[in-house]
């Protein structure tokens, strides 16, 4: 199985127990308070499921809360992304903070935090910011975006 059948599958589960709890997508994300769109992403592991979302899902299928987590590839606390721990590393080695690198670069520090534990994919700015803080290349830096020539 590759790692873009995995996500579908875990989609199309979502997808097929809703059906046959009587209910689709569109109801449990207006339950949830979230849209369609966003739930499809939960469903085919794009991002982990809020509690709220959890208890839509649960509520939905008639089903416990574990129950519908099982059908979610992300669990609650799950990143989406790769922390970039060589990037941090090297940060840590120049003597610079997260804080320093924020207003250095004029991306908020919530946002550079979020990159760099892997809470969102890091943008070609932060790693340029981080590339002029440390003097690495990104490629070095970020080397779960480069590998196998990936960009």
């Amino acid at each position: 199985m590759t790692g873009n059948q995995a996500p579908a599958r875990a989609s199309h589960r979502l997808t097929a127990a809703l059906a046959a709890a009587g209910t689709d997508v569109q109801g449990v994300a207006a339950a949830a308070g979230v849209s369609a769109f966003f739930l499809y992403r939960v469903s085919a592991g794009g991002f982990p499921p809020s509690q709220k979302v959890l208890r839509a899902i649960a509520s939905a299928l008639g089903s416990t809360e574990s129950e519908a987590l099982d059908l979610c590839p992300m669990k609650p606390g799950d990143k989406p992304f790769p922390p970039c721990e060589p990037a941090y590393a090297a940060l840590r080695a120049a003597g610079v903070s997260g804080s320093e690198l924020a207003r250095r670069s004029g991306i908020a520090p919530s946002n550079v935090s979020s990159y760099l534990t892997g809470g969102r994919r890091p943008t070609p700015k932060l790693m340029a910011a981080v590339e002029d803080a440390t003097g690495l290349p990104r490629e070095a830096l970020f080397p779960h975006l480069f590998a196998g020539g990936a960009r």
